[in-house]
């Protein structure tokens, strides 16, 4: 439950990255692009070859906005997050990379995009890489006066230093984070950072301060617009406090938060959303006792998560399905259900590995490819270096050749001269 926990918020504030990333973005630079290209089908398909790319650069006048061909392929690098095509979001990252030493605002710019492929690193499970550089994405956010963007790294950070159970070093992070925030007078970010401290008393086993911290949370954001977004959160926050009242034996105020859970998902149009937050929601119920809405619920979960093919989300619902029915003594039902979840989770994980090995073989081409073409660079920029200087020798020894040549006309012109003027001496002596 902890782990899972862990991994559901961190997925959670990885996605909220590309929120921020929409608000740096400015409507005028998605106007721009939406006038060559139908961003619904860029959406659906990110996968832009360079020529493609370079066309759509070209074809829009950019000529005042120097950091286009950053935010372009930056854009591209996180529509492919999305899709879970990792390997190709790093490449456009690095690419957008690329082009922020050509652009005004560099560190703002960088700062998102470090951000971005510290996502792509924990997406890959290299941790330590992860955190490198979302502490750069930090450093540059903070000397940039990003504070949302900063607060994003620090979140992040703390998000692994929690899953390492250094609890001293997450709580700095999730603080800091949440100071930011209320630095923007946002509430929707501020109720997200009070998401954070709960989950961390939560593993501190703290509960009295973990629900101290979800409750205000949720109350910051039911005072918030009515939007989905807004929703959301309201769904995440109540599961969390939900479990933090099971873990009290509270089952009433948790059977409670399920219901009013369960109401709000049906207003959410999401259906991605709704399958992960409501396994979450059933398993509520299963801890209450209540199996008549676990059952409904993880039943709808694996209707909908097999027709969407959101794997994840099947094998949950029919992990708990199994448990449902072995706790009314269906245990023959059980059993089917139980190896129909395994055989997912194993597709899954196998699924996982191959895309794993994929993206990081791929990962280390594109880095290797990237070092590679920073050497012959530098290798080019010395021997441009080197002809330049040959090309000053050349034209040196030219111009010396010249002078030398001037210099030797000279001393023949005056040595035929100083003759003439001896020979009309000579004749001027014998006349005397």
């Amino acid at each position: 439950m902890i782990k899972r926990s862990i991994l559901y918020l961190l997925f959670f504030n990885l996605s909220f990255t590309a929120h921020v990333a929409a608000q740096n973005s400015s409507e005028q630079f998605l106007l721009e692009i939406e006038k060559n290209l139908d961003l619904s089908a860029l959406r659906d398909n990110p996968i832009l070859d360079y020529s493609q790319s370079d066309s759509v650069i070209n074809a829009i006048n950019h000529q005042s906005d120097s950091t286009f061909k950053a935010r372009f392929y930056n854009l591209l690098g996180q529509l492919n997050f999305e899709k879970g095509e990792y390997a190709i979001a790093l490449e456009y990252f690095l690419t957008a990379r690329d082009y922020v030493d050509t652009a005004d605002f560099r560190k703002e710019l960088e700062a998102l995009i470090l951000i971005n492929i510290g996502n792509i690193y924990y997406r890959n499970e290299d941790f330590e890489g992860a955190k490198y550089k979302y502490e750069q994405g930090r450093s540059l956010a903070l000397e940039s006066k990003q504070e949302g963007l900063a607060a994003t790294a620090s979140n992040n950070i703390g998000l692994l230093f929690l899953k390492k159970k250094k609890f001293d070093n997450a709580h700095f992070y999730f603080k800091e984070a949440l100071n930011l925030r209320k630095k923007l007078s946002d509430d929707y970010l501020v109720a997200h950072s009070l998401q954070y401290m709960g989950m961390l008393k939560y593993h501190e086993q703290e509960m009295d301060s973990a629900a101290y911290y979800y409750t205000r949370a949720i109350e910051v954001a039911n005072s918030l617009k009515d939007d989905q977004k807004e929703k959301k959160l309201i769904v995440s926050l109540s599961n969390n406090l939900a479990f933090c009242y099971l873990d009290v034996d509270k089952i009433t105020e948790a059977l409670a938060l399920a219901n009013q859970v369960k109401k709000l998902t049906e207003e959410i149009d999401d259906l991605y959303f709704y399958c992960t937050a409501m396994n979450q929601t059933a398993n509520v119920y299963l801890k209450c006792g209540d199996f008549k809405n676990a059952e409904e619920v993880s039943s709808n979960i694996i209707e909908i998560a097999g027709i969407e093919n959101y794997f994840e989300s099947l094998q949950k619902a029919y992990d708990l399905l199994s448990k449902v029915k072995e706790r009314q003594g269906d245990f023959k039902r059980a059993i089917h259900l139980s190896r129909k979840s395994q055989e997912i989770k194993t597709k899954i994980r196998n699924n996982f590995a191959d895309k794993k090995l994929a993206n990081q073989r791929f990962g280390q081409q594109l880095l290797g490819n990237k070092k590679l073409l920073s050497v012959a660079q530098r290798e080019s920029a010395v021997k441009t270096r080197e002809l330049e200087t040959q090309q000053r020798v050349s034209e040196f020894l030219v111009l010396l050749v010249i002078i030398v040549l001037i210099a030797v006309v000279s001393l023949v012109y005056s040595n035929r001269e100083k003759q003439k003027s001896n020979k009309q001496l000579i004749a001027t002596n014998n006349l005397i």
